[in-house]
């Protein structure tokens, strides 16, 4: 009886991840090429960042991607390197603007963000982070989409691409922790569920203003935090996948990915005793079937549906996104690198 209890158990942590991301999987459909429309809304694009090479390749998408003279172009660099980059790439564009650069310090991408966006002159605003690359008409459909949902933030989350070993298996963690994990930090709309990231933003400017702006945000969760300002003020907030509107290069190594998961994690505060327990529910049905190999049978039969409840969500976010799918396999050993590090923070 002990085992079927413990076999119980194991279910029950691992089966409502999956359920979330099979209800929470959203909007536009992943890793197939997005046809130019003929006209794009009218918006205020604020390019930023620190990354020179980053910084030319994405205005270089931004321009190729907008199809209406009616929307300004802003560039920010943060550091000299990126502010040399921004003023040299509006010296041969016209269409550019490009503003003081930011200085190095606490938040600088927040800080850049922030001043872009006060300087933006259009109704709606899209922030877009140096170095994340945009497929045809992405800031199109994301400034439809956003009106179409009727929220004041639309946030899409990039595929991550380059990895290497360590990346392929933790960076796909990435969707799942939104999908599967972020709903457990709040009920109802509350600035605890929402979730953004700073890769591609879409905002009106009046709730971005109404909310703070990026300055709102200045804290350790990054795009997240963002979010959970429009909520605080009763504003609207969503996030999508973004797999088919835009892509940026993975972290390198065990430290840039824990680093980069590390906000996600630790937005859940005061709900880290349940991130732990679901996180542990992902290793759970594993470690029962390897310790106790001759499990009762209706044990082993729990143990095996924990075992496809989780595989079978990262599977969907998988297929969805186009993100490795011998990473879902490797779930038990991302999971558990995952429990390690939010065990260590205190």
């Amino acid at each position: 009886m002990s085992w079927v209890l413990v076999a119980s158990i194991a279910v029950w942590l691992a089966v409502p991840p999956m359920l979330l991301v099979w209800s929470n999987r959203l909007g536009i459909p992943p890793a197939r090429p997005l046809a130019p429309l003929d006209r794009s809304p009218a918006a205020s694009v604020v390019v930023f960042g620190r990354d020179p090479a980053g910084l030319v390749e994405t205005v270089g998408d931004v321009l190729r991607s907008v199809r209406l003279g009616q929307t300004e172009f802003l560039l920010v660099g943060i550091g000299r390197a990126a502010a040399m980059a921004a003023e040299e790439l509006a010296s041969q564009e016209p269409r550019l603007r490009c503003l003081d650069h930011e200085p190095e310090g606490p938040h600088p991408e927040l800080r850049a963000a922030h001043r872009g966006g006060k300087a933006a002159r259009e109704d709606e605003i899209v922030f877009v982070r140096a170095g994340t690359r945009l497929a045809p008409s992405a800031l199109a459909r994301l400034l439809i989409l956003r009106r179409e949902r009727a929220v004041h933030l639309l946030s899409a989350l990039p595929l991550h691409r380059r990895m290497d070993s360590i990346a392929s298996l933790l960076m796909p963690l990435k969707p799942w922790l939104v999908h599967a994990l972020m709903p457990l930090g709040g009920r109802g709309g509350g600035p605890l569920r929402a979730a953004a990231d700073t890769a591609l933003i879409a905002v009106s400017k009046s709730g971005w203003q109404d909310a703070g702006g990026h300055k709102a945000a200045f804290g350790p969760h990054d795009g997240i935090g963002l979010a959970r300002a429009f909520r605080r003020r009763q504003l609207r907030t969503g996030i999508v996948d973004g797999a088919g509107l835009c892509w940026t290069r993975a972290p390198v190594g065990l430290e840039g990915c824990l680093e980069e998961l590390g906000p996600v994690l630790d937005a859940f505060g005061r709900q880290r005793a349940a991130l732990v327990l679901v996180l542990a529910g992902q290793l759970l049905p594993f470690l029962l079937l390897a310790a106790a190999p001759d499990l009762p049978t209706t044990a082993a039969k729990l143990a095996f549906t924990g075992v496809a409840a989780v595989w079978i969500a990262r599977l969907l976010l998988c297929f969805r996104r186009g993100d490795p799918v011998l990473s879902a396999f490797a779930q038990p050993v991302a999971a558990t690198v995952l429990l390690l590090r939010v065990l260590a923070r205190r």
